[in-house]
This record gives structure tokens, sequence and C-alpha cells, in this order.
């Protein structure tokens, strides 16, 4: 019995051990662990206009504030304390503000459990079919905003977005970046392309994946009788000098460029 005991234990610490180098694989994988990560935003996350938070005193049933919405003003009434000015402040510094305002004036000792019942919204605008204001999940990446916001357009250029912060700040992001309570995230447009010459409807038209010369010309309306096919010049958006650059119809178009059909004189 006893030796059964022992490899019974040591199945079981085994069993333990391979769980935990599982998790360890996949944070090595992926940097920080998805739930640490996630856990550790909010942890520091600061609060915000739109916050709702609940804040109580362990044992004090007339020490409850309920699902109070914060303000733009950033302050809240507490019962025995006042009001309060909790805007930027983490909750775990809510807690400890609260404490000290009761502590030795009405309680000698008192322990203060703040929470977040909801999160303010983010914000999503750009590149996506439905922009504006979304409540906030727990553990929300770039994707699953982009997928509560109804998807990408036609215009939008998936692989760059960023987040907007103080001072018109641009933090670039990826699809698996971790969104927080407040954000304001813009999913990237392509920059139109331009055609002109002979073609029947010049000018600029929205980018799109596997664009070529050809299928720029049919969003244009197609070619003008007179459309020379033979002299079709590009410039291309990042041309620092702007040079013009004789292109076949197959050739791809990149976000930017600007398309010359030349005219046909025979």
């Amino acid at each position: 019995m006893r030796f059964l005991l022992v490899i019974l234990m040591s199945f079981f610490s085994a069993f333990s051990y391979a769980i935990e180098f599982s998790y360890t694989l996949e944070a090595d994988k992926n940097g920080v662990p998805v739930e640490v990560q996630s856990q550790t935003t909010l942890s520091n996350y600061r609060l915000g206009p739109g916050d709702v938070l609940t804040i109580a005193v362990y044992g004090e049933e007339d020490l409850v504030m309920s699902k109070v919405r914060l303000t733009d003003t950033g302050t809240i009434t507490f019962p025995s304390v006042g009001e309060v000015s909790i805007l930027g402040k983490r909750v775990s510094e809510v807690e400890e503000l609260i404490a000290s305002k009761l502590r030795g004036r009405v309680l000698k000792n008192p322990k203060v459990n703040a929470s977040v019942d909801e999160y303010r919204p983010f914000y999503i605008a750009g590149g996506i079919k439905n922009p504006g204001g979304i409540p906030y999940q727990a553990q929300l990446t770039i994707a699953k905003a982009v997928s509560l916001a109804g998807g990408y357009t036609e215009k939008a250029d998936k692989s760059k977005a960023y987040i907007l912060q103080g001072n018109n700040n641009k933090l670039a992001v990826n699809q698996n970046s971790f969104v927080s309570p407040g954000d304001n995230i813009v999913i990237v447009e392509y920059d139109p392309i331009f055609i002109n010459g002979m073609v029947t409807k010049p000018g600029s038209y929205p980018y799109q994946d596997g664009l070529t010369i050809r299928k720029a010309a049919s969003l244009a309306g197609g070619f003008h009788e007179r459309a020379s096919l033979s002299k079709i010049y590009i410039i291309r958006a990042n041309d620092l000098k702007q040079m013009p650059v004789l292109v076949s119809l197959e050739v791809h178009v990149e976000p930017g460029d600007t398309i010359t059909v030349e005219e046909s004189f025979f």
C-alpha cells in the first residue's frame, strides 16, 4: 500500500509538472501568456469616465456604493467620506484612498474592496464596417475588436492598425495586441489609386488587394477607344523621385500609385 501511494504521488507530481511545463511553453512562444498579460493589463488599468464600480467596506452594510458609473469629473460620493476624486487611479489605489479616509475617524481598521463591474467602452474607426464605441470584453485583442465591429472593409489594410494615445501619439499594434478599456483604435485604410489619361472616367479609386493595371482601368470605366495599351505608365507612391515607369496590363498596382494611359495616334 505504501509503495502504491508513493507511485500515485509521483504520478500526480509529474502530471502537475506537465501542465505547468505546457503553460511555460506557451509563455515562451508568445512572450507573455495570454492570461497573465490580460490580468496584468487590467491590474494596472486606470479608471476613466464610463467605468462602473462597486465599493464596499467589509462587515459594514451602510458603507457600500453599488454600480456607480464614473462621470467626466471623476468623482464619487462615498458614505461617511463624501466626495472623492478617483479619476486615473488604479482599483487598489481607490481601496487605499477610501480606507485612509475612514480609518480612525469612522472605523479602526476598515477593509475596503473595490471592483469594476463594467469597463468603459473602446472605440474603433477606419477600415471597419461599424465604427464607434463597443462594450469592452476581457482578453480583447485587435482581431476580436475588428470582429465585434463587423469586420474589415475593402479599403482596410489588415496589416496596419494603431491606438491613439495622448498628444496624438500613435501606438502601432497588430492583430494579436491586447485592447484596454477606453482605447481608440484606428484600422488604417489603403491610400486610393489615381488613373488618368485615356480611360472613360479618370480619377481616384479605392485600392483593392490583387489590383492590376487592367483591373484599375476597369474601375475607371475601361479604356478609351484611342488608348494606347503599349504606353501605360505608373508612378509608384513610394518612389522618392516620382519617375513614371512603363508597365504592362498585368502589373500589380500598389496603394497610392498614379497610372497614366497615353493616347494612341495611329
